[in-house]
């Protein structure tokens, strides 16, 4: 224990972070032996037989996102088998500055960390001696170590005086200049009226939280009066928020009033909720953006005068670049954003937050983005990528993975390990010349394979018996990803097509997809996917409902593909009103657009109906008289494949006629005052109604 202690007292009088593993074929015993060092001011995660009862908070692996927010000297992770690299990269957030990240399992010769390939075991065993400040100890014996600082510690206090007047007790409670900076620019943001938008974003442990309090606090202090509701994901987010408005009204001498939901520091009265409640304020604060997902954003946004939001761009959950961009797309405009660079909780240059960022992957290296854009197509190659040849290639690793990062919403450090040892996924990519412009990953879901991904078979098992599907291979496309810098070229779908040509070779008949972004939709129906569900509940990371699309590429399930959409298109029409009345107007739309003409399709009209369909074209009585009549029709024209309406009117007749929504809201939705709309729905009701009596 001599060398662990010397790494200690370099992490404690240095101020960085250090990584200790311990692997030993008596782990809890090596384990007990550490905690006694630490002076119980740890952290441990562990299943209940690793647990010691000597450290200061101990829990399950399970619950790890319990665990964020929360800052520990040493924090522990105790396993016998699987460790994941979510729970590495989240509890290495929690060690505070001057301490270390502990991993204590079996002996290494013995122990499988991994789904039991190998290749992630491979994988640590050649990342861990990558961190400049570790010590590896087997059994007793040393087994890999360095001890490599930096030459220059960074100062992480503030130098700079704000760029603003900010009261002297305001500023003592700054750790960064970034903070200072922050602070002013929001203050600014919220005293224009022209503005209605402010992002704030910057990797993990930057002190987003902590200044979304300070400004509540400045507020109260200069004499607005408002209403503010606060979202957040978290309960430990809304603590930091609330914290720093506690400490912050302290210091000025203002009195707050609380209770379990709300705060109030003289006028300002501030209100605490969790991400699905309807909100609607003078100003609304969001933490943790990514967290609450794409839709839910939007909705919040366009309820509120003025929104600030704080997102993670890199941190323990993968990279949040991607959303950072969407998140200027849907705000609303002006919209000012600011990045904050300094880290609060460690130094910058910090070896264990290096080591994570590397060996998981949370961060985009520079040289990904860099890529040749004008260039012919036409030589596209595809080539499967095995998990042996990533292990082996750990820059091929390091591409792959990036570029998934900055092409997708969200991506998290698990997905390392299932890119390597998934025995059901493969990876494919396309080349051109030496540049990387694709990924693909390829789910194998084996109808008669018990144990397997079974995704797409358990939807289809909800709508056909098993005889209409059975025999027939199915893969899914789990992520399909090209380079940004060259979206929007035709690339995507080329790559897509000769991926089904690759997977029609293999034998593969169907291909799924689903996706909880529903702005993409128009991507696989432009390639031919045609929609076949639609989940009933909200995604939890976007927001939206998950939506499936399938395609055909052998003619043995050509039949199958036109029966599944017809049975959507119609159990889409005939729970419009209920399931599918939160989903947007413009989604509706799309997913009635596609589709081929189905087998059931009579509108099946009665004698009454049609008397009052008579009366109608008379003008006898108005439409909405006939609703009900024309939405059978309207069903009817959806399966036959007749929709033969503009998009602007198709979206008026979605949010009204298919989905029930009041005038107000269509109105919203359309852009059309409410006597346009009216007027509108006259003119579709004739034209719907003409149809069946001709």
């Amino acid at each position: 224990m001599e060398k662990i202690e010397n790494l200690l007292t370099v992490s404690k009088t240095s101020g960085y972070r250090g990584l200790i593993i311990v692997t030993d074929e008596e782990p809890r015993e090596a384990l007990e032996t550490l905690v006694d060092l630490l002076n119980r001011d740890c952290l441990l995660l562990a299943e209940k037989p690793l647990r010691i009862g000597r450290c200061r908070r101990e829990l399950s692996p399970a619950r790890y996102t319990n665990i964020l927010g929360g800052e520990y000297s040493y924090s522990i992770i105790a396993t016998r088998g699987l460790l994941r690299p979510n729970i590495v990269a989240a509890v290495g957030e929690t060690v505070r500055r001057g301490g270390a990240l502990i991993i204590a399992g079996p002996d290494w010769e013995s122990w499988e960390p991994g789904l039991g390939r190998g290749l992630y075991k491979q994988y640590l065993k050649k990342m861990i001696p990558m961190s400049q400040l570790h010590i590896w100890i087997n059994n007793g014996e040393i087994f890999s170590q360095k001890i490599r600082l930096p030459s220059n510690q960074p100062e992480t206090t503030p130098r700079n005086k704000p760029p603003c007047r900010l009261p002297r007790e305001i500023r003592r409670h700054l750790k960064t200049s970034d903070q200072g900076e922050a602070l002013c620019r929001i203050y600014r943001f919220l005293t224009d009226k022209r503005l209605r938008s402010f992002m704030l974003k910057g990797d993990r442990g930057r002190g987003k939280s902590y200044t979304l309090g300070l400004i509540l606090v400045l507020l109260a202090y200069n004499g607005m009066t408002a209403k503010v509701s606060v979202v957040s994901p978290s309960r430990d987010g809304i603590e930091i928020i609330k914290r720093a408005i506690k400490i912050g009204a302290q210091s000025l001498g203002l009195k707050i009033k609380e209770n379990n939901t709300n705060l109030k520091i003289s006028g300002l009265k501030i209100s605490f909720h969790a991400p699905g409640t309807p909100v609607e304020a003078e100003l609304l604060i969001v933490d943790e953006a990514a967290s609450i997902g794409i839709a839910r954003l939007r909705r919040l946004a366009w309820r509120s005068n003025k929104i600030i939001l704080s997102t993670t761009i890199h941190g323990y959950e993968g990279s949040g670049t991607v959303l950072a961009r969407l998140l200027e797309k849907i705000l609303p405009s002006p919209i000012r954003t600011y990045e904050m660079r300094t880290p609060v909780r460690y130094l910058a240059g910090d070896p264990l937050e290096e080591w994570l960022y590397d060996t998981f992957m949370l961060k985009i290296p520079e040289s990904v983005i860099e890529i040749e854009e004008t260039r012919q197509i036409d030589n596209l190659r595809i080539v499967e990528i095995s998990g042996n040849v990533l292990i082996n290639d750990t820059e091929l690793l390091r591409r792959i993975y990036s570029l998934l990062l900055i092409a997708h919403y969200r991506n998290q450090p698990d997905h390392l390990l299932l890119i390597l040892e998934d025995p059901y996924r493969a990876i494919y990519t396309a080349w051109l010349d030496n540049d990387l412009l694709g990924v693909a990953e390829i789910i194998s879901e084996n109808i008669e394979e018990n144990g397997g991904p079974s995704m797409t078979v358990d939807i289809l098992e909800r709508i056909l018996p098993s005889r209409f599907y059975q025999g027939i291979r199915i893969a899914r496309i789990s992520r399909i990803a090209v380079h940004p810098r060259i979206q929007r070229r035709g690339i995507g779908s080329l790559f897509l097509r000769r991926l089904e040509d690759e997977l029609g070779q293999r034998g593969i008949s169907l291909v799924s997809v689903m996706f909880g972004r529903n702005d993409i939709l128009g991507f696989w129906t432009a390639n031919e996917y045609l929609p076949f569900y639609m989940s009933p509940r909200f995604n939890k990371v976007t927001g939206e409902k998950n939506i499936a699309v399938i395609k055909s590429i052998g003619k043995a399930s050509d039949d199958l593909v036109v029966l599944l959409n017809c049975l959507f298109r119609r159990r889409l029409l005939y729970s419009a009103r209920s399931l599918y009345r939160d989903v947007y107007a413009e989604t509706i739309r799309e997913l009635l657009k596609v589709g081929t003409p189905c087998s059931f399709s009579e509108v099946g009209l009665d004698e009454y109906e049609k008397y009052r369909l008579g009366k109608f074209l008379e003008g006898d009585v108005g439409y909405e008289q006939v609703e009900d009549i024309l939405y059978k029709i309207l069903v009817c024209r959806v399966l036959t494949g007749r929709l033969d309406f503009d998009d602007e009117t198709l979206l008026l007749i979605s949010a009204s006629l298919v989905q029930g929504r009041g005038p107000v809201d269509v109105s919203r939705i359309t852009g059309l005052s409410i006597s346009e709309i009216r007027r509108k729905l006259e003119e579709v009701g004739r034209i719907l109604a003409s149809r069946v009596v001709e």
